[in-house]
């Protein structure tokens, strides 16, 4: 990612320009509060540059040889899910006001729809911070994220607010349905490009590691190409392998515990692919 807080603030949609418009319709601070608006999301975009350049791009991580994820790993990831909980907690309740089931009158609306531009920046500068403190890069995190919601627990990768939170075609009128559909296609095209470079990755510590178990080598092979084939196709879509399902399986209740759909949607929102 260049231009770090640039590139954040045009995938921002509804979350920044739209808050951004009203609050400078109502006269909030006029051309200081832009300022330290646009001051601010730089600041946000420059963290994740820099997360970047300590740990790599997102398509840079390497899997385990062997496709087992230890345990010191898989603490890691929790760690960064509890380090964001509260923020991550609040950034759901704005999003379920705002989403059209949500209970409320307009004016429970309008104070959401104020608060809601500080607090994706809040989770996103949290979420970046806690990577940076338990040392794990954005390619870790998504694969772990993709693996253990999307995979294995099986939650569903359109999961979000019934409204678009990026996005440049803002005069088209979506319904909750296409919403969700498109946050779906997104996803997915996103996890297949992640997977499609960890497994490339993986398959090449293998044969540097001397080829390894030759069964585990094909399998990974075979779902690398699957990938390819097919880009609509997330990373062992079929079933997980023994070997992750096993390694995941003690922290099944906790990791479970971590998820929250409505904030699903802001997960991959910064996310750049190089």
């Amino acid at each position: 990612m260049s231009g770090g807080g640039s590139g954040w603030l045009k995938g921002c949609g509804i979350g920044c320009a739209v808050v951004l418009l009203l609050l400078i319709l109502i006269g909030v601070g006029g051309g200081l509060f832009v300022k330290r608006t646009v001051d601010s999301v730089r600041a946000t975009g420059d963290a994740i540059d820099a997360l970047e350049e300590e740990f790599g791009n997102a398509g840079d991580f390497t899997p385990a040889a062997d496709g087992r994820l230890a345990a010191e790993r898989i603490e890691v990831f929790l760690a960064v899910r509890d380090d964001t909980e509260r923020r991550r907690r609040s950034t759901a309740k704005i999003f379920s006001t705002l989403d059209s089931e949500g209970r409320g009158g307009v004016l429970a609306k309008i104070r959401a729809g104020m608060k809601l531009l500080p607090a994706l920046k809040s989770y996103v500068d949290d979420r970046t911070e806690a990577m940076r403190r338990h040392g794990m890069g954005p390619g870790e995190y998504a694969y772990f994220y993709g693996l253990i919601y999307y995979g294995w627990l099986e939650f569903s990768p359109g999961d979000g607010p019934d409204f678009r939170i990026s996005g440049d075609d803002d005069d088209h009128d979506f319904s909750a349905e296409d919403v969700r559909e498109e946050r779906l296609i997104e996803r997915l095209d996103y996890m297949n490009w992640g997977g499609r470079h960890w497994l490339a990755n993986q398959l090449e510590a293998i044969d540097a590691a001397g080829g390894g178990d030759g069964p585990w080598r094909e399998r990974v092979a075979a779902e690398l190409e699957a990938l390819e084939d097919d880009r609509t196709r997330m990373a062992w879509r079929d079933g997980l392998p023994e070997r992750i399902a096993d390694s995941l399986a003690p922290y099944r209740a906790r990791l479970a515990a971590s998820y929250d759909p409505m904030t699903n949607a802001v997960e991959f929102m910064v996310e750049h692919r190089h």
